[in-house]
């Protein structure tokens, strides 16, 4: 059963998307190698390269309950400071503990909120359809049962993992609960609000380094460290 305790139940006052292909060669045994099309008679092409201000994206989450400590706040400030100075560009989702201290010190963040202007906080990241509303609810079997301020909770995690449109996938996921959970079947109630966060990201394949588990740090930086 989900379990958002009160820090959520307090939000809910404010709640009310034959083959042609030209470099086919043409088996015709008087003409060999030649190619059909006469919009591409030009043999091969060089590769083309990015332009010289392509930026690849490369979005991750960062985000938790807001129970952490001093000390894990701390590490994940500075490490998002340090995917920041790789690239990453940074999701969180508006609310108290880690999500807002890492607003602090993102330069390049999406900012997720569960409707606009949550908590006084201005992004366009905010608004949840119904596709959004049926993948949050994939992840949530009392999704039904809850009221709609906690179902637009849910709904922002969807989008915070997924992308603002359901088609760009966080490339992995940093996060703190107590019980360090980073697989589906290992959240449980006592794994808190950011349980469904991490069911979403484990279910479809997303990296999930939580830091109340041992050695979670090393093995993002390793990871890091594989795919630079």
């Amino acid at each position: 059963m989900d379990n958002f305790g009160d820090e959520l139940n307090q939000f809910d006052q404010q709640s009310n998307n034959k083959n042609n292909y030209p470099n086919k060669f043409n088996n015709n045994n008087n003409n060999k190698g030649n190619w059909k099309s006469n919009n591409y008679n030009k043999g091969f092409q060089r590769k083309q390269e990015p332009p010289k201000d392509f930026v690849l994206y490369k979005p991750c989450v960062i985000t938790g309950n807001k129970e952490a400590s001093p000390s894990v706040i701390e590490t994940i400030k500075q490490l998002c400071i340090k995917l920041e100075s790789l690239g990453y560009t940074i999701r969180s989702g508006g609310m108290d503990g880690i999500d807002s201290e890492v607003e602090k010190v993102a330069k390049k963040m999406e900012l997720y909120l569960p409707w606009k202007a949550f908590s006084g906080k201005d992004s366009k990241l905010y608004y949840s359809d119904e596709t959004t509303l049926q993948a949050a609810k994939a992840y949530s079997p009392t999704f039904d049962n809850l009221k709609p301020a906690i179902q637009s909770f849910l709904a922002k995690n969807a989008r915070m993992v997924l992308g603002s449109k359901l088609n760009s996938n966080a490339l992995f996921l940093l996060c703190w609960s107590e019980d360090g959970a980073e697989l589906k079947k290992d959240v449980v109630a006592g794994t808190g609000n950011v349980g469904h966060v991490i069911k979403i990201a484990n279910s479809i394949g997303i990296p999930v380094f939580n830091l109340g588990k041992e050695g979670s740090k090393e093995r993002l930086e390793n990871y890091l460290s594989s795919i630079e």
